[in-house]
């Protein structure tokens, strides 16, 4: 019985990665965040096809017509369609809305009807709303598929244009009874040709010792989203950070933006 807890007590112990689901229920409202200055209610249709982290929604603004994945310059559309949106509280993210209907409590009993009240007087205005964003970096004008390679050479995604970068990695960590893995993924992006400022991480942690003749692995595959500066370069390394973790390069996509 001592060996059967002990071990029961091992598994619970080990960290599996720390990744956050995102909940595509329909007809869950939720804020768009297209970038730090503007956001905008939405509602979650469905689950990205391909991708079950990433939402589609409608964004509520001004123009009826859909865009793809990405930022665009129909962000600032009502009743406008947008695929594939993680969820977060950064650029191009959306979050719950705290301000969203809870359940409907039950309905009590009719009260007595009042006599009618006096009309009010007609309220104040209210106040403009903000204007969206213009020029450089506010359209989607084009879209390509960059050569990224695991611990290879830097590459600069456009010399006179920001780009949105999308890029999914793949990382496996086995645990055995001679010990567990860990590994993680950097994407390093700055104005250097051989940049080393890291603007995002993957990782996944297995650690732990396992009875003989037991092996656990965990594999998860993680996206990572950033916007590059023009004529800033970016790569992709990855860290044995426990063991001999395996990686591998999923899936890799950039948005040019103009204005």
């Amino acid at each position: 019985m001592k060996p059967i807890l002990a071990y029961l007590a091992l598994l619970v112990a080990i960290t599996a990665p720390r990744l956050v689901a995102a909940d595509c229920t329909p007809g869950l409202p939720v804020i768009y965040h297209y970038d730090s200055t503007h956001s905008y209610p939405a509602t979650i249709t469905h689950t990205y096809p391909g991708d079950s982290d990433a939402c589609s929604m409608v964004i509520y603004s001004w123009v009826s017509s859909s865009f793809g994945f990405g930022q665009s310059s129909l962000y600032s559309a009502p009743v406008t369609y947008l695929d594939g949106v993680y969820q977060g509280t950064g650029d191009n993210r959306w979050e719950v809305n705290p301000a969203g209907a809870g359940p409907t409590g039950a309905t009590g009993p009719a009260g007595a009807t009042g006599a009618t009240g006096p009309t009010g007087a007609t309220g104040a205005a209210g106040a403009t709303g903000a204007t969206g964003a213009t020029g450089p970096g506010a359209l989607v004008t084009g879209s390509s598929s960059p050569s990224f390679s695991l611990n290879g050479s830097a590459i600069q995604l456009d010399a006179s244009h920001d780009t949105e970068l999308y890029v999914t990695v793949s990382i496996t960590a086995a645990l055995t009874v001679s010990g567990g893995a860990g590994g993680s993924v950097h994407l390093l992006c700055d104005s250097s040709s051989s940049p080393s400022t890291e603007v995002e991480t993957a990782a996944v942690s297995n650690t732990g010792t396992l009875t003989i003749g037991l092996a656990q692995t965990v594999a998860s595959t993680i996206p990572m989203v950033f916007r590059v500066p023009a004529s800033h370069y970016c790569k992709l390394t990855t860290t044995n950070d426990t063991g001999t973790p395996s990686f591998s390069l999923v899936r890799q996509r950039v948005q040019t933006l103009g204005g």
